[in-house]
């Protein structure tokens, strides 16, 4: 015989004790046997029951109905998660206009001003704005009229923001061909080969902008850049004497300088550029270093300053530890050898004084 379970309204065994629909214990006085037309007759035959104790069918079907709705509502918010994802991706692909910026690893271009030529305002408007589509249709119609260079290089740039590498590099070279003295198209074409690795096609570009615009600074950065990492020493320090005036905060420039101040033994121009390249790229090695000089000219305090700063990032800098008791026992006797030539010096002064008062 079946019987009904007062939780869920599903109907099970006599004998359960759980209710497998559900997981409840069914307690002996809630069990309801199946209903019959035997029970419906008794239940007929006692009018004088209260009403609230008989099972109602609809409370019975309502647990059943709730445990459907989250159900509903997981594939109602599936099916538009599937469909916003799709419209996004669609989106993606046929209007591409995701911002990049220039970042350390140089892998994204930065939309620049100055990087933008003269002419074709309109189109400069549209690129600024990211509306590919329309600048792209205007570059294309110029180019059918006419060999625009200007046209040629928004195109590149369009397919470059895009990631189109190969068609960037084509339109930009034929914008470099048409007007050679366009810095911008030789620009955009050393960036493109710098960040693939290729840098002797990088190189031709970067010197052709380079003749064109001496000095600027982000073609100097490049060229330092190659020739330090090719460690081709005459030219990474004849970019590096013309970028550091641009720009003092630039790395490399500041470690090629500081090599060559090294070679030529000048202690103090070599302190300058190496505490330079500590505080835009701080490194323990290299700050060890910079004590060292600064033991070497005999300025003790500050080799204690910049040891303390080690010890602080490396405890067990046991290198620095040492250096820095030596360079305050050196420092004693620094000023205990300043002390005595000064006294030495009062003493001269007073024979002198003395020596001149006999005289006269």
């Amino acid at each position: 015989m079946k019987i009904q379970c007062p939780v869920c309204g599903e109907y099970i065994e006599e004998n359960t004790e759980i209710c497998p629909f559900c997981n409840e214990r069914i307690k002996e006085e809630n069990k309801q046997p199946e209903h019959s037309e035997q029970s419906e007759t008794t239940e007929e035959k006692a009018p004088d029951e209260p009403a609230e104790n008989k099972p109602a069918e609809t409370e019975t079907q309502k647990p059943a109905l709730n445990l459907n709705i989250p159900i509903i509502v997981s594939s109602l918010i599936f099916i538009l998660f599937a469909i916003t994802g799709t419209y996004f991706l669609v989106k993606k692909y046929n209007n591409v206009s995701t911002d990049k910026s220039l970042n350390a690893n140089n892998q994204q271009i930065e939309v620049q001003s100055k990087q933008l030529p003269d002419g074709m305002d309109d189109v400069r408007k549209y690129f600024k704005d990211k509306q590919y589509e329309n600048a792209a249709k205007i570059c294309e119609e110029e180019i059918e009229k006419n060999q625009n260079p200007i046209a040629y290089f928004y195109l590149g740039r369009i397919y470059q923001e895009q990631n189109y590498t190969d068609l960037a590099i084509e339109n930009l070279k034929k914008a470099a061909n048409l007007k050679p003295d366009l810095f911008e198209a030789q620009f955009e074409l050393a960036k493109i080969y710098y960040d693939k690795g290729e840098y002797d096609s990088a190189l031709e570009y970067l010197n052709a902008a380079n003749k064109i615009k001496a000095n600027d600074k982000e073609v100097l950065e490049k060229l330092v850049n190659i020739y330090f990492e090719r460690e081709n020493k005459e030219k990474s320090l004849e970019f590096s004497r013309q970028l550091i005036k641009l720009n003092p905060n630039n790395y490399i420039a500041n470690a090629v300088l500081f090599t060559d101040a090294i070679n030529r033994e000048d202690t103090n121009s070599a302190i300058k550029y190496l505490k330079k390249a500590l505080e835009i790229q701080y490194n323990t090695s290299d700050a060890i270093y910079l004590a060292k000089l600064y033991m070497l000219k005999e300025q003790y305090t500050n080799a204690i300053k910049v040891l303390d700063k080690v010890i602080d990032e490396d405890y067990y800098n046991y290198e620095a530890k040492e250096l820095r008791e030596r360079s305050i026992i050196l420092r004693e006797e620094y000023r205990q050898n300043q002390e005595y030539k000064k006294q030495q010096q009062n003493i001269q002064h007073e024979v002198q004084e003395s020596e001149n008062l006999l005289f006269n």
